[in-house]
């Protein structure tokens, strides 16, 4: 693995966990004043679409050995 893929793991790891107490704070604050539903729906999509789309860099570079992206050609269609 080089540098850059060790760094990117590394952000994208410490923005998943930054993530969660964002989402814990918003429940509560939801919890407490519950007329701001549509603002807390809104305000809640940030976190969760971050935390989706972390896992989802996370998982599909995760069997990646090399630093370029290499499409495989090998089955090609006729």
């Amino acid at each position: 693995m080089s540098p850059i893929n060790i760094f990117g793991n590394i952000y994208a790891a410490a923005m998943l966990l930054l993530c969660v107490p964002a989402i814990f704070w918003m429940f509560q604050f939801f919890f407490l004043v519950p007329n701001l539903m549509p603002y807390f729906i809104v305000t809640l999509a940030v976190p969760a679409l971050g935390l989706g789309v972390g896992l989802y860099g996370l998982w599909i570079t995760r069997h990646d050995d090399d630093d370029e992206f290499v499409q495989d050609t090998s089955k090609e269609m006729h």
